[in-house]
């Protein structure tokens, strides 16, 4: 279990559909149970049908602004009850960062956990901003959310009524006065972060993606060589024996799951050299006719690089 939540962890990192899914998966790596495993299942079966997912980044003039979207899933967590927090940072046109984390501290409502999500987006923002600036980039941070009770906290002075509110938290406030950045509204619907922050129904998730500069491919054999290294992978989840004692049932899949590895590096090289192969058809062609292939024939198509 532990080699394979491993590997879906490692391909979460850019893949912002699953990243929730892994929040739960991660959440049983000390005591793996049958439900754990059942979200690895899921998304394994994600993976073979959504082999690939794809960052557009499209040309575009110099952004004045980072945006940063935040939501929060109130007490998402059915047992602890902490909630689970999502952000999205988008430079321009171009997505640049996505993490999904649960909140440390128990929140009393959902305006307060939309409120913690703002804490964190506004930190993540900041250290984009100080990145940008050492590159010579002057950017506006504008934070954007869809509770107007998290608003409502952070253009505040202090807690308030919500006096049991984390003190280390606030201040953001202050850093909202000093204007450091701007607290801009969202719509639900076009809030990029409610991608990690609950596991969504197609429709939805489609939705979602279809905003984001994302490109998903389908229905590839590589995927499915890695959905079944996702599933064979692993450990079974410990079962406990008639004295108490928790037995580990190890599988004998390591050498599969060896075997699909060097499969897919030799997919990737092989696609690599017909890609070449290509560009280098391509350029000769060129060569032989180029009034058949002047730039100025080619016709740009609207949107053509833009995310599905």
């Amino acid at each position: 279990f532990r080699q394979a939540a491993g590997t879906a962890l490692y391909l979460s990192i850019d893949r912002p559909t699953i990243q929730f899914a892994m929040s739960k998966v991660m959440s049983g790596m000390q005591r793996p149970t049958r439900m754990h495993m059942a979200w690895l299942h899921r998304v394994a079966r994600y993976v073979q049908q959504y082999p690939e997912e794809v960052w557009l980044y499209k040309y575009q003039e110099e952004p004045k602004s980072l945006y940063v979207y935040t939501d929060s899933d109130w007490a998402a967590d059915e047992e602890t009850r902490k909630s689970v927090s999502c952000t999205v940072e988008r430079l321009g046109d171009h997505l640049i960062d996505c993490s999904v984390a649960r909140q440390a501290q128990v929140a009393l409502s959902s305006g307060e956990a939309e409120f913690y999500g703002i804490v964190r987006a506004v930190a993540h923002g900041r250290q984009t901003v100080q990145l940008l600036q050492q590159a010579g980039w002057d950017v506006q941070l504008v934070v954007a959310t869809d509770s107007s009770a998290a608003r409502g906290i952070c253009g505040r002075t202090g807690s308030g009524k919500v006096r049991h509110l984390d003190i280390k938290e606030l201040w953001v406030q202050e850093s909202l006065r000093k204007k450091e950045f701007h607290l801009a509204t969202v719509d639900t619907i076009l809030n990029w972060a409610d991608v990690g922050t609950k596991a969504h129904p197609q429709a939805r998730l489609d939705l979602l993606v279809r905003q984001m500069p994302i490109r998903r491919g389908e229905g590839r054999l590589a995927a499915m060589a890695l959905a079944v290294s996702l599933l064979a992978a692993g450990v079974r989840a410990e079962d406990e024996t008639p004295g108490g004692e928790q037995v580990t049932q190890h599988v004998p899949w390591m050498s599969l799951y060896v075997v699909v590895l060097h499969v897919l590096a030799v997919l990737t090289v092989l696609r690599w050299i017909a890609a070449c192969m290509r560009l280098r058809r391509g350029r000769v062609a060129v060569a032989v006719s180029p009034a058949r292939n002047r730039p100025d024939e080619i016709e740009e198509t609207p949107g053509a690089d833009s995310a599905a």
